[in-house]
């Protein structure tokens, strides 16, 4: 069934009206008619609804009766990486959403392709980051859309780390230490994956963020893009949250 992320208060019996571009995908692409159902939710409620009546410019949904949605992961996994270019930051955006990521930190480090953003253009990237990532909310069935923010400096993002967080930082130099399960385990905080850009973080980086753990993602170099799917992947099937125990 169609699910579809509203930005309003949901309860039963009340009404919805759809404009623009969702109105259009549902009645020009899905095809639906009057009494035919969709799922919509507003991160924090989720519900059975269906579509009352609609025109060539809305559509009304009548909500009819409440889901219980168990999505969520438990722990707040943050997936933090260099700024990547075009259809590669795309990607990573829409994957690390579907794996259950619950905060995307685009950084701008050393060796960044993308250089410091003006807050203009930080705000219309955030804007269509929060598209992918609410498309691929509401595609994977998840509650909660992940929350956005640019940051244009190493130090900026450092700053944003607080002390019962937990860092990782998936490092090619790092040969030995894995990913340690205990730690994860015994956090309080929130678990940050930190990957490097295209061409990778250096030594003065990695001491600078003290508090990390660098680990490594195995014997094979990996692209940007490849190390915060696996990384995520591996932190939440350690969590629990992809089969894992």
């Amino acid at each position: 069934m169609f699910r579809l992320s509203v930005d309003q208060d949901l309860s039963l019996g009340c009404q919805l009206t759809i404009t623009g571009e969702e109105h259009h995908y549902i009645t020009k692409v899905l095809r639906l008619k009057e009494d035919d159902q969709i799922i919509v939710f507003n991160q924090t409620e989720e519900y059975i609804s269906s579509v009352s009546s609609q025109s060539k410019k809305d559509l009304v949904l009548r909500v009819e009766k409440q889901l219980q949605n168990t999505s969520e992961p438990k722990a707040q996994v943050v997936l933090a990486f260099g700024y990547l270019k075009g259809e590669k930051m795309d990607w990573v955006i829409q994957k690390a959403t579907e794996l259950g990521v619950t905060e995307l930190w685009p950084v701008i480090t050393k060796r960044s392709i993308v250089k410091i953003v003006s807050e203009k253009k930080n705000d219309k990237k955030v804007e269509r980051f929060f598209k992918i990532a609410k498309e691929a909310t509401e595609q994977s069935g998840r509650l909660k859309i992940p929350k956005i923010h640019i940051f244009n400096s190493l130090k900026e993002f450092a700053q944003k780390i607080e002390q019962n967080d937990t860092l990782l930082i998936p490092w090619e130099k790092e040969t030995s230490k894995t990913i340690p399960r205990d730690i994860l385990a015994d956090t309080k905080g929130r678990i940050i994956i930190f990957i490097g850009p295209e061409g990778g973080l250096d030594k003065e980086e990695i001491d600078f963020l003290k508090n990390g753990h660098p680990i490594t993602l195995g014997k094979r170099i990996l692209r940007a893009e490849t190390a915060c799917i696996a990384a995520t992947t591996t932190v939440m099937y350690i969590l629990g949250e992809l089969g894992g125990v």
